[in-house]
């Protein structure tokens, strides 16, 4: 989120430079490299911003109220596009999915598309559709929750996964007998950052962190405290929440 929020600063700071001055030659591609006239396409960090915005609205206080009801909230918006927009709890997590056209996804600019489809004037209900609407929400869903689970055991048995395995274990039988008990809790940590279900922004960083030149123990206090901050819960993606995973919803139809 913090590089997110870096490059949109860099990209808005850059387009006043280029309006001023110009500039010449390749500072961030490829939407700055485009001629002047030439509106240049949003960045992913752009496209992220504006779910999150949208997200933070539809995330009122009373959002999650109907924990007792499994009934999402539906509602349609007139629009020349057949499709959808849904807010939907995943891996404990509230997040924005829509269909266009081309099927479920939560792809920022998909979502982007999706959000200015759903200003459009309200139009009644059809139950047939709606119905559709959250058939095609709920696989989605349970295709992400079963490609979790196979990530996750695909992911322990990766090369980087293992090494980390590998130098755990190591560094508890380098380390002195009367320091074992003490970095027992910290090895712990670490094997469990290595299996944990990961972004794949935190895949890379712990790639890097795997080979990084420290003391063991050093070493094992570094990977403990990135599986704290990047490490999901075991039970997250396994289907242990409110069983109200569709919270909301808006159906894209003529009027």
């Amino acid at each position: 989120d913090r590089l997110q929020r870096l490059e949109q600063r860099l990209r808005e700071k850059l387009r006043v430079a280029e309006r001023t001055v110009g500039l010449a030659g390749r500072l961030l591609a490829p939407s700055l490299t485009q001629s002047a006239s030439a509106r240049p396409s949003p960045s992913l960090a752009e496209l992220r911003g504006a779910v999150g915005r949208e997200l933070r609205e539809w995330l009122t206080p009373d959002a999650h109220r109907r924990n007792d009801d499994v009934r999402p909230l539906v509602a349609a918006a007139e629009s020349a596009t057949t499709g959808w927009l849904a807010l939907v709890t995943h891996d404990g997590d509230a997040r924005l999915i829509a269909d266009v056209g081309v099927g479920p996804t939560d792809a920022a600019s998909t979502v982007v598309r999706a959000i200015e489809i759903a200003h459009g004037r309200e139009v009644a209900l059809d139950d047939s559709c709606a119905t559709a609407a959250i058939a095609a929400a709920e696989r989605w869903l349970a295709e992400r929750r079963a490609a979790s689970a196979i990530r996750l055991g695909v992911a322990a048995a990766s090369h980087a996964r293992r090494a980390a395995l590998t130098r755990v274990s190591r560094a508890l039988a380098r380390a002195p007998r009367h320091r074992r008990s003490a970095l027992a809790p910290l090895a712990a940590a670490a094997r469990h950052a290595a299996t944990a279900t990961l972004a794949e922004g935190a895949e890379r960083i712990l790639d890097t962190l795997v080979t990084a030149d420290l003391p063991d123990e050093a070493w094992l206090r570094s990977i403990a405290a990135f599986g704290e901050l990047n490490a999901r819960p075991r039970g997250a993606g396994n289907g242990d929440h409110s069983p109200a995973s569709i919270l909301a919803l808006i159906v894209f139809r003529h009027g």
